[in-house]
């Protein structure tokens, strides 16, 4: 498997990656020091995936790989480093803010961040989301877990009134929890260009399958020509989320559900929380593979 992976470059290792999240540390064991321990760079990249889906310490090999030559090796070390709460490597974390890649850039922010340094992090998170080199979603929902609060509220808003965040921005609002932006949130699903932002914004905002709903839809047809060539699937449909929120079927009527992703924000939340507290696997907690 690993030598087809080997010819798929970075595809490959994060294909493994996700087998990886999957197997039981008992069946790794035998090979992750191997890979750690590599010359290639391919299989030091998936010990590191081993180590950070199994919140296992590298030791005192990990500053050194935090320091590679190879940037894939970096990235995966940094992460890392960030998730053990090593703060021992804060300062090669440091020094990583100022790589000349943006994504290794992106993986020193996330670990300064869990490592206590938010201040120093902050401002290069925002050099990266207006950068646009790298995924804007993901830079927004560290910097609101960041700094949380009044400042995130203000950070956000400053988003939402720049044209080119304006839909990363929406999509993330869900995590702030305030519910008074239902009403403004449905009338966001009833313009095409937003519409699918709203919706990822929706789920955020309520512990909800909403599966067992008829709150989305795959099917554009209903909702009108304008939104037939948007691609982004599945949809809200505005008048179903009304109904769902106003004649009594909301949050209540239904069983508490937490996606992977309110699993995945939860343990980041944690760990910003408690500056001792390693960051959760959160993968774990659920039967089904961390893809899903």
């Amino acid at each position: 498997m690993i030598e087809a992976a080997a010819a798929l470059g970075e595809t490959g290792i994060k294909g493994i990656s996700g087998a990886i999240a999957r197997t039981p540390r008992e069946k790794l064991r035998p090979f992750v020091a191997k890979w750690v321990d590599s010359r290639e760079t391919m299989l030091k990249c998936i010990g590191l995936s081993a180590l950070w889906h199994h919140r296992a310490d590298a030791g005192p090999s990990l500053g050194d790989l935090v320091a590679n030559s190879q940037a894939e090796i970096r990235i995966r070390a940094l992460r890392l480093a960030g998730a053990l709460r090593r703060r021992d490597l804060l300062p090669a974390v440091a020094e990583r803010l100022a790589a000349d890649q943006l994504p290794e850039r992106l993986a020193a922010s996330i670990a300064a961040c869990l490592l206590g340094a938010d201040r120093m992090a902050l401002p290069v998170l925002d050099e990266l989301l207006a950068s646009r080199s790298v995924p804007q979603g993901e830079v927004i929902e560290i910097r609101l877990l960041a700094s949380a609060g009044t400042p995130a509220k203000a950070w956000l808003q400053k988003c939402l009134n720049e044209p080119s965040l304006r839909l990363p921005a929406l999509a993330t609002i869900g995590m702030l929890g305030d519910r008074s932006i239902v009403p403004w949130l449905i009338e966001r699903m009833r313009e095409p260009q937003s519409a699918y932002a709203a919706g990822l914004a929706w789920r955020d905002l309520f512990e909800v399958d909403f599966n067992d709903t008829d709150v989305f839809t795959v099917d554009t047809s209903p909702l009108g020509k304008p939104f037939a060539k948007i691609e982004d699937s599945p949809l809200p449909m505005a008048e179903r989320a009304s109904a769902w929120w106003d004649d009594g079927r909301g949050p209540g009527k239904h069983v508490a559900f937490r996606s992977m992703r309110r699993l995945r924000l939860a343990a980041i939340r944690a760990s910003l929380d408690n500056r001792d507290l390693p960051l959760a696997d959160w993968r774990r907690t659920q039967r089904f593979p961390a893809w899903m």
